[in-house]
This record gives C-alpha cells, sequence and structure tokens, in this order.
C-alpha cells in the first residue's frame, strides 16, 4: 500500500514548510534552496562531483548543504560505505535531493550491501526528496573515528541530535538496530515519506530514536520488520514520546517482541487520523504497544494480531490513560490466552468514548487488575466482551456495524465506511467531537456524529488552491527571468509535471541566514499566482 495522494487532483502537494522554506511537493519538482556549499554533479560512486566527494566536504567544514544538479538524477550505486560526517556543536547538515524518483542512493544490496549516511559530532540532519534503498552496515566494517563497530541504521545513523526527514523513500535497508534510520540525542520528524521492507535483526525494523521524540506525518510504512520490538519504530529514553498523523501502518511485524507497528517503551503515545492495518506482534500490541499514556483519535485499527495480549492496542502503565474517541477497532486477533483487542494494564484504566469495538476475537476491551474503564456513545460486540462490564444508554452492544472494507475513502488515508443503514450512524455524541473525521471531512451531519473513524454524509474540505502549482499557460506565461512581479515576489524557473517542463512563475524570496560558518543565501516559497 503506496503512500496516498494528496492536493488536487492526486498530486502530492505541500506547502512551503521548514527553515528553508523548500516547496516540498511533487516528487519530480525542483526545489528552492538557499546557496549551498557542494552541489552533486554526477551519479559516479566517487570522485570529483559526487556524493561522496561532497559528504567529504561537508566534514572538513563541519557541517553544510548538498544539492544535486539535474546531471545527477539517477541511481548511485555505492561500492562501499558513505564516509563519516562529524558535525561542530549546533551546526546541521543538509541533504536536498531532485525527488524520491531523480535521487536514487542504493546500497547494492541484499548481501554485502554498503551503508548509508554516517553523521556524528552535534548538530541536525534534514534529508529531502531522497530514495535510499539496500543499504546496510552489517558485514562490512563500519567504523566510526574511534574504531567502533557501528551496526546500526542502514540508510542513516545520527549520533548528531535531530533527523528531519521529508518527501522521502527507504525502502529493503538492513540493520541490526533500525532498518532504516538510527538516530540518539535528539528528536526525529517524519512527513510525507515511505518506509517499506526494512528490517531490524533487533529492535526498530524502520525506525530506532534513543532518548528522543519521533512525529510522523502523510507516511506510510509498510511491511517493515523487527526480530524483536517495534515492527517499524521503536523508542526508548525518557522522552520517547511518539506522535503520529494522517498515516499509515500495514504489515509490519515484531517478530519475536511487542508492538507489531509501534513500539514506545517509555512514554506516550499519540493517534490521529491513521489507519493501522495487518500488523503483528508475537507477543503484546499488535499495532502498538506503549508504556505511558495513549491517546487516539479519528483512527482505524482493523487485521492486527498478536501472540499474547493487545491485538491492537497494548497500553501498560501505572496512572496513565488510554484514551480512544471516534476510533475504529474491528477484525483484529488477540493470543489465545491473550486478553482485549484494546487493553490497558496496572491501575491507569482507559475510556472509550464515540467508537466502534467490534468483531475482534478475543474481548474487545480490557483492562487488567480492576482498573477503572469509562465508556460512552459506543458499539461493542457484546456486553460480555468488555472488562471491566459496563452499561448505559448510548451503548449498543450485538448489532453489526456494517462496517465496509478497508478502502479510498476520500482522504489521505483508507478507512472502512459504514453503510448508510448502519446503527452508528447519528449515535454519538456530537458535543466536544472534532471538527473533521479521519479523511478530514466535516465530523457532524445536521447537528448528528457517527460512532466510529468516518462520518458518512461528512462533506470533503475544499481544497486549498494556494497550493496548486501554475497551470502550464500560467506557467508558461511568465516568459523571462527579467518579468516584472508583484512586491516582494521575484522570478523563478519551476518546473511542473503536467507537460513535463516549466516556465516561469513569482515566488516569495527570502534571505535564510545559516548557522555561523556556513553562510546563507535566498530561499524561494510558492506564492498565489
Amino acid at each position: 500500500m503506496g503512500r496516498r495522494g494528496r492536493g488536487v487532483a492526486g498530486l502530492s502537494l505541500a506547502a512551503s514548510a521548514g527553515l528553508l522554506g523548500t516547496y516540498v511537493g511533487y516528487p519530480g519538482l525542483r526545489k528552492a534552496h538557499a546557496a549551498t556549499p557542494c552541489e552533486v554533479q554526477n551519479t559516479n560512486d566517487a570522485g570529483a562531483g559526487s556524493l561522496r566527494q561532497c559528504l567529504t566536504d561537508i566534514d572538513a567544514a563541519g557541517g553544510g548543504t548538498i544539492t544535486f544538479a539535474d546531471s545527477a538524477n539517477g541511481t548511485i550505486t555505492l561500492a562501499s560505505n558513505l564516509p563519516e560526517v562529524e558535525l561542530e556543536s549546533m551546526s546541521s547538515v543538509t541533504v536536498t535531493g531532485n525527488g524520491e524518483d531523480n535521487t536514487i542512493i542504493d546500497g547494492d544490496g541484499p548481501s554485502e550491501s554498503a551503508a548509508g549516511f554516517f553523521f556524528t559530532g552535534s548538530g541536525t540532519v534534514t534529508l529531502t526528496g531522497l530514495t535510499i534503498r539496500n543499504t546496510s552496515p552489517l558485514g562490512n566494517g563500519r567504523e566510526n573515528s574511534n574504531g567502533e563497530d557501528v551496526l546500526n541504521g542502514g540508510a542513516v545513523f545520527s549520533s548528531a541530535g535531530g533527523v528531519n526527514v521529508d518527501n522521502s523513500t527507504f525502502e529493503g535497508n538492513v540493520a541490526n538496530l533500525a532498518g532504516a534510520i538510527y538516530a540518539t540525542g535528539g528528536n526525529v520528524s517524519v512527513t510525507d515519506s515511505s518506509f517499506t521492507s526494512n528490517t531490524a535483526l533487533d529492535f526498530g525494523g524502520a525506525i530506532l530514536i534513543n532518548n528522543g521524540a519521533v512525529s510522523v506525518g502523510d507516511s506510510t510504512f509498510e511491511n517493515n520488520t523487527a526480530g524483536d520490538d517495534g515492527g517499524a519504530i521503536f523508542t526508548y529514553g525518557a522522552n520517547d514520546a511518539v506522535e503520529v498523523s494522517s498515516s499509515t501502518f500495514t504489515g509490519n511485524t515484531a517478530t519475536d517482541g511487542d508492538g507489531g507497528a509501534i513500539k514506545s517503551r517509555q512514554s506516550s503515545v499519540t493517534v490521529a487520523r491513521s489507519t493501522f492495518a495487518s500488523n503483528e506482534a508475537s507477543n503484546n500490541g499488535g499495532a502498538i504497544d506503549g508504556y505511558s499514556s495513549g491517546s487516539v483519535v479519528n483512527s482505524t485499527f482493523t487485521g492486527n494480531s498478536s501472540g499474547n495480549d493487545g491485538g491492537a492496542i497494548y497500553l501498560y502503565a501505572n496512572n496513565a490513560p488510554l484514551e480512544l474517541s471516534f476510533v475504529t477497532v474491528t477484525q483484529n486477533t488477540t493470543g489465545t490466552n491473550g486478553k482485549g483487542a484494546v487493553q490497558a494494564g496496572k491501575l491507569n484504566g482507559a475510556s472509550v468514548e464515540n467508537s466502534i469495538v467490534y468483531g475482534n476475537t478475543g474481548d474487545d476491551v480490557y483492562v487488567v487488575n480492576d482498573g477503572t474503564l469509562s465508556v460512552s456513545h459506543s458499539l461493542f460486540s457484546s456486553s460480555s466482551s468488555v472488562y471491566p462490564t459496563v452499561s448505559g444508554a448510548s451503548l449498543i452492544f450485538g448489532e453489526d456495524p456494517l462496517l465496509g472494507s478497508l478502502a479510498d475513502n476520500g482522504g489521505p488515508t483508507q478507512t472502512m465506511l459504514p453503510a448508510a443503514d448502519s446503527p452508528v450512524i447519528g449515535t454519538a455524541n456530537p458535543v466536544g467531537a472534532p471538527s473533521t473525521d479521519q479523511r478530514g471531512f466535516s465530523r457532524t451531519t445536521d447537528g448528528l456524529a457517527d460512532m466510529g473513524a468516518v462520518q458518512v454524509g461528512g462533506v470533503a474540505p475544499e481544497p486549498d488552491l494556494s497550493q496548486v502549482p501554475p497551470s502550464w499557460l500560467q506557467a508558461q506565461g511568465r516568459e523571462e527571468s527579467e518579468a516584472v512581479c508583484p512586491p516582494g515576489m521575484a522570478p523563478s524557473w519551476a518546473q511542473w509535471p503536467n507537460e513535463g517542463t516549466g516556465g516561469w512563475t513569482c515566488e516569495y524570496t527570502t534571505w535564510w541566514d545559516v548557522n555561523e560558518g556556513v553562510g546563507g543565501g535566498w530561499v524561494t516559497t510558492p506564492g498565489f499566482r
């Protein structure tokens, strides 16, 4: 299941974002960027104009930026590990490719693969518009400057601090910890990216963060595997909070551990507008295993399985509640001796509001050690599928919610749309309901709200026309770089996908003052056309 198209006419379009103000839209678009100390000019593995040479130059400078010329479009096949880049204190490295289809870094795996990016020191790493595939540090002698083996992070290893990833693809990477990205001592941000078939022999099939939080938005994690915990993502440390929005996790596996998709060892897990489907854990938490508080809203869990407890969600902590609101949890499987598709542990308890928890193998909801359970305006398989026992006029037991299969019903993720005669329609509490459902459609219809992740009669949002690239005719309308533009804007060459070429447009311009020792430059962000 690939990432879903967003924006107008199926294009993946996003507003300019981040410090650089780059236009991170359609993968084929050229991105504006600040003046850079190094430009990759070819797809050679080494030598002048290569990525390897740029990384060596950046290492000597203690930080900087790398971009790719059009002449570097294609696949860079690595014959050996990429070199270590040591960042100076408070510096940064930014690598901006020409899009996932144009800038491809291949470790030439699966056997005897070369390892990917290797950052040490102290600073922030930002990767945009890249594909990194088939990389691995296993069996190829990657060492740090102290001569120590570094077997973690197939595509990206960073002990430098934070890692930001945007508009990028990670596929078929393998490592001991973190098949794709390993980061320690800083937060990880992932937007508009995909992680597919990455493997960790131990923890974190795609991503592992040590003592840092992770935020994931508009991204897909598919068929990633961990030998232990965290089929897709594993976090640990005092600040290991996980935040997921508008994303899809499907077919990820914790082969001999917890959290088929996500394992957070110490901190909270927050999920909004996302789908978890067919993830599997041999122990607890088919989709999510967390230790501290958990909050899930406007999301769908289906077809996940655990060998023990929590076919979909498992939360085990003291005095930290699990809260579900407008959530659909169905067709998940709990182990023979396990309890609950949704299970909360110890004294923390759980609350389930305006949700559908139905048709799971094993109990729907189970709170151990006689913890408290608060429910309202929700549908369950039966009164005996919920523990402790609950009752109330706003609850529905045993009625089929008539959910459709997981499908494209609009919005960034697949959902399960109730039939027109479903008992969940209009039976949720509209007071305090989020303004939209999982798809981003309006949550209430005629003042009524539906149970679960989808509002059947919800209205799709109006497209944000400010994020639409100019039409072919509009782009061609500015025939010269010297064309007059409105105040605060300047001409910029834009390459658009609709005709395979581009034209001059007007863009906002801003001077970006980067860290000392790196310099600055003009950056452009899209304006109204």
